[in-house]
């Protein structure tokens, strides 16, 4: 009745077992990603084994790599027990069924002292370690697609361990390639000859262009700038001191002949402290007249003509300059060209100071196109392979007909709306055109590929965010 007994439960401990097999092997397939199934691997596990620790490692890469480590979330493979656990496994790429890990064992695969060092090391916490392979199915021992299951146990292995071990790996290697393969059989769909036009393979061949256009596809530069029309020469008339301005003589826009009248201050302050310094002056100089006379008859008067003398000399000074002024008080043309001011209506009696710009005179023989590219365009600017196309805002269906390209400045030059602009100056054939006139124009620099075109506008697009 006893030895009834002892059967009855042996036997119920064996049902136990394969259920726990079974259980644990249809959970692995319900994870999602090797990692997952590597973590319920070595953890779940010890439901039917009773290890002390476990690991499995992938055998792809060429060298081992950690999947999973017993009782870590996130396998950590640069301890000291991960180093040393990838080292022994090194070479067990062709390991077919299960192992118990032996010195011996190691030896006669001829290991290296590394491995054999790394054996000892793992040796001095486990009486025995086996290695469960997990091959993929039909595959051969020599491609080494394989994951190893490595199992420590600190005292005696277990009865029916490795028959445990075994049903366990036959479950979970299902589990783990059919993960694994997903992304491949879903490729796989590509090349399925039954259908040759199905969404897929339209999608992957659109794809395929797309990269082989990227790669090989070059395509020009392209940035918008805005231009204007300007003279190739011209004169600029600048304020020669402070002061009011009386009038404005020219009406702008108006052709002007050379040393013609365009302006002029106002002189009345000027004109009456010229006066002042001129009476001044002739009090001095009589002064110093009676003062030198009775310097004959009083030797201490001789100091005091030496101080008029002086002060003679001041006021000579101040006469100069106002007449120096009065002599600037108009401002004359340098060249015959067009009179071009700014605000005509708001110069009389306007203030201006020493520097400041008062007129233009533009030549009227040549016009040019002055392009303004921003310098974060910069990359399209190249003299010798660069094209531009100029677009009138009053002629927007035609280009104009340009000459050739005559400068371009060496750096970015501070423009009145407060951003830096490479300035470009083009010859323009037509002569029915006006200054002032703008537009837009489309500059064209050297051709790049266009995965590089799209990545650049990609990451200058992010910057600005």
């Amino acid at each position: 009745m006893m030895s009834e007994t002892k059967e009855v439960k042996a036997l119920k401990s064996k049902l136990n077992v394969i259920s726990g097999v079974l259980r644990l092997g249809h959970e692995a397939f319900r994870r999602k990603g090797t990692s997952a199934i590597g973590w319920h691997i070595v953890n779940n596990s010890r439901l039917v084994v009773r290890f002390d620790r476990s690991a499995l490692l992938d055998m792809r890469p060429g060298k081992p790599r950690i999947v999973a480590l017993m009782g870590e979330a996130e396998a950590n493979s640069n301890t000291e027990y991960g180093l040393a656990l990838q080292k022994l496994c090194t070479g067990f790429g062709d390991m077919e069924g299960r192992t118990l890990i032996t010195e011996e064992f190691l030896r006669e695969r001829g290991a290296s002292e590394d491995v054999l060092k790394a054996f000892a090391y793992l040796s001095e916490t486990s009486s025995g370690i086996v290695a469960v392979p997990m091959r993929e199915p039909e595959s051969s021992p020599a491609a080494g697609r394989v994951f190893i299951w490595m199992v420590e146990f600190a005292g005696e292995l277990p009865g029916g361990v490795e028959s445990v071990l075994q049903l366990l790996a036959e479950s979970y290697g299902e589990a783990l390639w059919s993960s694994v393969n997903y992304k491949k059989k879903l490729f796989g769909k590509l090349f399925n000859t039954d259908r040759l036009f199905s969404p897929l393979k339209i999608m992957a061949g659109l794809l395929a262009l797309f990269i082989l256009a990227l790669i090989f596809k070059n395509v020009s530069q392209n940035v918008a700038a805005d231009f204007e029309i300007v003279p190739l020469d011209k004169q600029i008339c600048y304020a020669p001191y402070d002061g009011v301005i009386d009038s404005v003589i020219v009406r702008n826009g108006v052709m002007v002949r050379k040393d013609q009248e365009l302006m002029k201050y106002r002189t009345e302050e000027l004109e009456f402290r010229l006066t002042d310094a001129q009476k001044s002056y002739d009090e001095i100089s009589a002064r110093i007249d009676l003062v030198r006379s009775e310097s004959f008859s009083d030797n201490s008067k001789l100091g005091e003509i030496k101080l008029l003398l002086l002060r003679k000399e001041k006021e000579q000074i101040n006469i100069e300059k106002m007449k120096w002024y009065l002599d600037r008080s108009r401002i004359f043309s340098g060249r015959a060209g067009v009179f071009v001011i700014e605000d005509e209506e708001r110069w009389d009696g306007k203030a201006v100071r020493a520097g400041d710009e008062l007129c233009q005179i533009y030549s009227p023989d040549q016009m040019i196109a002055k392009v303004l590219v921003n310098e974060r365009d910069a990359s399209v600017i190249d003299p010798d392979k660069m094209s531009i196309s100029l677009y009138l805002h009053t002629r927007p269906e035609s280009p104009l007909q340009i000459s050739e390209l005559i400068f371009v400045s060496p750096k970015p030059v501070l423009q009145k709306n407060g951003q830096f602009c490479y300035e470009l100056k083009v010859k323009l054939a037509r002569k029915d055109l006006i200054f002032g006139m703008r537009g837009v124009a489309r500059v064209s620099g050297p051709e790049v590929k266009l995965g590089y075109y799209l990545f650049r506008n990609l990451v200058l697009w992010w910057r600005r965010l």
